[in-house]
């Protein structure tokens, strides 16, 4: 059996290490939602983020981010 814990949140719920390091790479977006996800003792982040023409996804665990979703806003 799988339990899991999810958390939906902001920019202001994200750990401080977790949002510097979103930061260091997309400093010019701003984070639209933060979630944390706890499975099998591990806290995996997933990072909504926007700008004027593209919304980002990203996903952090033990300090590595990696980039899931870039698409494009159509005008």
């Amino acid at each position: 059996m799988l339990i899991y814990h999810i958390s939906y949140g902001s920019e202001k719920n994200l750990h401080v290490d977790v949002r510097k390091l979103v930061k260091s790479t997309y400093f010019d977006y701003s984070i639209t939602m933060a979630i944390k996800v706890e499975v099998d003792n591990r806290e995996i982040w997933v990072v909504n983020m926007e700008d004027k023409k593209n919304l980002i996804t990203v996903r952090v665990e033990d300090g590595e981010m990696e980039e899931v979703k870039n698409l494009q806003k159509s005008l």
